[in-house]
């Protein structure tokens, strides 16, 4: 690299004890974490409104509502699903 070092780094999460990479996360969970920026902003920033295209494809529903219940008195959140008939 133009003989300059490079830093590689990965992300890991932590079950059981056991080191997991990033990589090998659900798509769920790679989903939350790409829009946590975005549910950050809203929660410091009501009036920011934020749509998300399929947020809920590939989420534990659980998961997603819990995360929703937490920012729901700050947001003003649009998301669009697709149904499936």
């Amino acid at each position: 690299m133009n003989g300059k070092i490079a830093k590689q780094i990965q992300f890991i999460s932590m079950k059981n004890n056991k080191q997991i990479p990033f990589c090998y996360e659900s798509e769920g969970i790679k989903k939350i974490v790409s829009i946590l920026h975005l549910l950050i902003v809203i929660y410091n920033n009501p009036s920011v409104t934020v749509a998300i295209v399929e947020l809920d494809s590939g989420v534990f529903e659980y998961l997603l509502g819990e995360m929703l219940d937490i920012v729901r008195c700050c947001y003003e959140l649009i998301w669009l699903s697709r149904c499936k008939w």
